[in-house]
């Protein structure tokens, strides 16, 4: 039976979690490439972050190449490099990794959407009319394009 990324990224995740101060870099990398199959599917809208991804990624894996006995963790690889000084100069598995803190946690997106001074139900409150406003209008685009034919079309 074929499973969903979102299962195999369960899956991932889970042996993740059981790890502490470490990060074993073949479940990890697994994981970074569902994210690479989730982008696939949405379309080529995501092709640039999608590659960038996939730079990320080789170059781990071509570190953990060299040796893996040292370099079965991704903390290994971040050591090595921040001793050597390497960490911050040019095209390195430490700035592949740490780009993950471009992904914003929970409550810092939810800062971000906030206006000054508004609480949590309220921009809850805001989202939920926004979706059930956007709704109808994406079905209506949905329609349209179904009526002439369009609905196949994809992105370039």
């Amino acid at each position: 039976m074929e499973r969903s990324e979102m299962r195999s990224a369960i899956d991932e995740l889970s042996l993740l979690a059981a790890t502490v101060n470490h990060v074993p870099i073949k479940p990890f990398l697994a994981l970074c490439n569902l994210v690479v199959q989730v982008l696939d599917k949405i379309g080529p809208t995501m092709t640039v972050l999608r590659q960038d991804i996939h730079h990320n990624i080789q170059r781990l894996e071509n570190f953990h190449d060299n040796d893996p006995s040292i370099y079965w963790d991704v903390v290994e690889i971040l050591k090595k490099e921040a001793n050597e000084g390497n960490a911050k100069k040019g095209p390195t598995c430490s700035k592949a990794f740490v780009a993950l803190k471009l992904v914003p946690d929970s409550k810092t997106l939810v800062n971000i959407l906030k206006v000054e001074d508004e609480d949590d139900d309220t921009l809850k409150e805001e989202m939920q009319n926004l979706i059930s406003l956007l709704m109808p209008v994406l079905e209506q685009n949905k329609d349209i394009l179904k009526a002439y034919g369009l609905d196949k079309l994809k992105c370039t």
